[in-house]
């Protein structure tokens, strides 16, 4: 059995582009094979389906942690006085009743 490739691509838009490029690379493969052009590797079909799979599971776990470290950053807001609140501020302040 052979050893698996690992990924090393780190960004979005390189994962993108590779797996756009491993898709044209396989439709190419498909069509060589359903006009019956003999291919010189036959399980190459099978080793791109199996780059693309890995490379959008990489996209999707980037893609979840970038929304993770966007929804743990606390937001804020402009106060009347131009001093930044933070929302735990805010409901804070709700909570306790205080009113303007």
């Amino acid at each position: 059995m052979t050893k698996k490739k690992v990924v090393t691509l780190n960004s979005i838009t390189e994962i993108e582009n590779k797996v756009m490029e491993l898709k044209l690379e396989l439709a190419k493969e498909k069509g060589m094979l359903v006009s019956k052009t003999k291919s010189t590797n036959s399980a190459k079909k099978t080793t791109l389906r199996k780059q693309i799979a890995r490379l959008l599971t990489k996209l999707n776990a980037l893609k979840k942690k970038q929304k993770e470290t966007i929804a743990r950053e606390p937001m804020t807001t402009e106060g009347s006085q131009g001093t930044k609140k933070s929302q735990s501020d805010l409901l804070s302040a709700s909570k306790t009743g205080s009113k303007k």
